[in-house]
């Protein structure tokens, strides 16, 4: 079972999109790292998961989908 499922998720500051359908899983008991280059993504992905920016797509945490932002 995953504990953490990404699904097409896509997240924007303002005008620029950071990130681009990123699907991802984790399951139960592991341990994952996020590398990249500076500017790859990692945060923002963070970012989208923790709903402190505004994302498209799924975000599904113990069979639970996490809500989007409300648009400001």
């Amino acid at each position: 079972m995953s504990l953490l499922e990404l699904r097409n998720v896509e997240a924007r500051y303002g005008p620029v999109k950071a990130l681009h359908g990123v699907s991802l899983h984790v399951d139960e008991g592991e341990l994952v790292a996020v590398l990249g280059a500076n500017g790859a993504g990692k945060t923002t992905t963070l970012r989208a998961v923790s709903g402190t920016v505004r994302r498209d797509g799924e975000v599904v945490f113990a069979d639970r989908k996490l809500p989007r932002r409300p648009e400001a």
